[in-house]
């Protein structure tokens, strides 16, 4: 709450932990938040930029400051793929093209871009626990899925939204083609 209090009024802050009672996203983001101040309070009060105080924002910037402070420490390292993982990385109808990361910095530039902590799965891909494949249209990253042993295990568009009806077909197709059995 002190955190809070150096950037907000009361009435912001009331309004901001009153909202996760009414909306299970809201409850979601700001538990997820909460638990980022505790896991690295010192980026967090360091790299901390004044935003909107609202659910999704406040985890936004959280989220970018742990990865602002990890990206600096990170040395670079390129991503090992299985040719079966780079196979599934093609052009597509719609003109989207589905890539993979080549390294963690890259990684690290989806995330900010997409404004999510996907680089936070940088050591799960390092051990070829997981996969993240991005869905670029027209050059620009529109959407990210998270493979794992054949199963989409996540799947978000920019800020976490959900993905709309042409990008989610998009994404069936594709993975029935390179994973479905």
């Amino acid at each position: 709450m002190i955190f809070f209090k150096q950037h907000y009024t009361e009435k912001q802050i009331l309004k901001l932990f009153g909202s996760a009672e009414h909306s299970n996203e809201n409850f979601y983001l700001l538990r997820d938040a909460l638990e980022m101040f505790f896991y690295d309070e010192e980026s967090i009060r360091s790299d901390f930029r004044k935003i909107k105080c609202n659910t999704r924002s406040i985890h936004d910037e959280f989220s970018r400051c742990i990865n602002t402070r990890e990206y600096a420490e990170n040395l670079y390292y390129e991503f090992k793929y299985t040719k079966l993982d780079l196979k599934a990385c093609v052009n597509l109808s719609h003109d989207y093209s589905v890539r993979l990361p080549k390294s963690n910095h890259e990684l690290y530039e989806w995330g900010e871009y997409m404004h999510n902590c996907i680089a936070e799965y940088e050591p799960r891909i390092k051990l070829n626990k997981t996969i993240i494949y991005g869905f670029f249209n027209g050059g620009s990253l529109q959407f990210i899925a998270e493979i794992s042993n054949h199963i989409i295990v996540e799947v978000s568009g920019k800020y976490n939204s959900i993905l709309k009806q042409q990008e989610s077909s998009v994404l069936q197709i594709w993975f029935r083609r390179f994973f479905a059995s």
